[in-house]
């Protein structure tokens, strides 16, 4: 997860700590990012590292197939790119897909 911690000193004289990380994008494309504010660095450390760990468990389970991982990564494209370059990706991915489509992340392909 992409984040940031900035320092905010305030006009008591304390500071304070804000986090902004990156939600994902709307549908318009546009990325989302949101923010939380914290009185220490620690608790905004502990905050990331919370994001980072929900982060890591939302991930794909550890057996794709290429044709899956392909799949999931063209809707994670499709909502970043135009429509031209996520349809010259798809088409890029074809040929690959035919050939290596049952292949997958845990099996090791050997050499006939």
């Amino acid at each position: 997860m992409i984040s940031r911690i900035y320092r905010r000193p305030r006009k008591n004289g304390k500071v304070s700590w804000r986090v902004q990380f990156w939600k994902g994008y709307d549908a318009n494309g546009k990325a989302v990012v949101d923010s939380a504010t914290f009185h220490t660095k620690k608790e905004a450390d502990d905050f990331v590292k919370t994001l980072n760990n929900a982060r890591s468990s939302e991930t794909a389970p550890a057996v794709l197939t290429l044709s899956q991982y392909l799949d999931q990564w063209l809707l994670t494209v499709e909502a970043t790119r135009t429509y031209g370059t996520w349809k010259r990706y798809r088409n890029g991915v074809a040929p690959v897909r035919k050939a290596l489509g049952d292949v997958s992340s845990t099996s090791s392909p050997r050499p006939p």
